[in-house]
């Protein structure tokens, strides 16, 4: 069994009045928040770990506000006041025309209270604003009944106007499978232009018999492990490459474009995999001056979980079927553990001069 801390983590995001209720100051809003809705929720024994957190009190809605209400796993909304309080009211209005993701509405009981009209067919749970155990209670139930699929998000706006996919999700799928794909071909070319340095250093440089046939990754791969012996043996201080930069790498890790559409275990790793693949390979020329076969070989490998990874997130992205969906994550997070690129010694001290001579650039 899992503890608390090797949990998935999930986002409970809280829309609520901050100043005033009928009944309740800034300070008692603060307490009823702080205990009664973020503390029982972290500290209960869900199927995930939830980290609960709330909105500020402007009434400007910040890009990162607006992040937070479609990320978050679950939102928990508080209509409390006589009429519709204008903040709460305008966030929940942007979370229920991003998403699907399930919504908490709650109110507190006061005899004043006029019907919501925008949101007269929602449920609302009415709560004692002198006795919160029953809200908490009834909070809690809820977020069991949508981890245990007993229960569904479902935003009427979007139902209207986009079917059961959000629009906005699948504009984000749709532009994160691009930018894979242009990763990816970023990727590939990148080792193609390596394979044919490589190749010409072997049959042209250093007189190896190459066989005639056209290496790729792959092949090139194979031809190294049952070759082990002549690859041992060859000199390789004539051997220099510097790949210069990737942009697509470096878009993707300026702009982390998996965020919210992969599981978030899926992105930590990846895009850890990515940084370190970067750091290695790329923008340090870890390698330039001390290539020999166990590094070419440990580049080809890792580049090849690298290409691999991008299909399979490409595919992942377009499924909708949950158990296809967990089967893939399996399957990408086991690839990912294939790579050895953590574990990489640190390569011996070169001077500076040695590893400028006979180099190639593949920008």
């Amino acid at each position: 069994m899992l503890s608390k801390q090797e949990k998935d983590v999930r986002q409970i995001f809280v829309i609520m009045p901050f100043t005033k209720t009928p009944t309740r100051n800034e300070i008692q809003l603060t307490s009823f928040y702080e205990g009664n809705i973020k503390a029982p929720i972290e500290r209960e024994d869900f199927i995930y770990r939830y980290q609960v957190r709330r909105s500020d009190k402007t009434f400007d809605i910040t890009t990162q506000i607006i992040k937070d209400l479609y990320n978050a796993d679950v939102v928990i909304c508080d209509l409390s006041g006589t009429e519709g309080n204008p903040n709460v009211m305008y966030e929940l209005g942007i979370r229920l025309s991003l998403t699907n993701k399930p919504v908490i509405l709650i109110r507190e009981k006061h005899e004043d209270n006029k019907q919501l009209f925008d949101i007269g067919g929602f449920f609302a749970q009415p709560y004692d604003p002198l006795n919160y155990s029953d809200l908490t209670k009834h909070i809690i139930h809820e977020i069991r009944d949508y981890e245990e699929k007993k229960k569904k998000g479902e935003s009427p706006i979007l139902k209207i106007v986009s079917g059961e996919i959000p629009l906005l999700q699948t504009i984000s799928i749709q532009r994160a499978d691009q930018l894979l794909a242009t990763m990816r071909k970023s990727i590939k070319m990148m080792t193609w232009l390596f394979v044919k340095r490589f190749v010409r250093y072997l049959s042209v440089e250093q007189g190896v018999d190459v066989p005639s046939m056209e290496f790729d990754l792959s092949t090139l791969l194979s031809y190294m492990e049952s070759n082990t012996e002549k690859f041992t043996k060859l000199d390789w201080t004539g051997f220099r490459v510097n790949f210069g930069t990737q942009p697509a790498i470096d878009h993707y890790l300026s702009n982390q474009y998996l965020n919210g559409l992969v599981d978030p275990r899926i992105e930590e790793i990846f895009t850890g995999f990515v940084i370190t693949y970067h750091s290695y390979f790329v923008s340090t020329n870890y390698y330039s001056g001390q290539w020999n076969e166990m590094y070419v070989h440990r580049f080809l490998g890792e580049t090849n979980i690298f290409l691999k990874c991008t299909k399979l997130l490409r595919i992942f992205l377009k499924l909708d079927d949950s158990k296809e969906k967990s089967e893939f994550k399996e399957f990408i997070l086991g690839l990912l553990e294939t790579s050895h690129i953590y574990s990489f010694p640190k390569p011996p001290e070169t001077s500076l001069d040695s590893t400028q001579t006979n180099s190639a650039t593949l920008g």
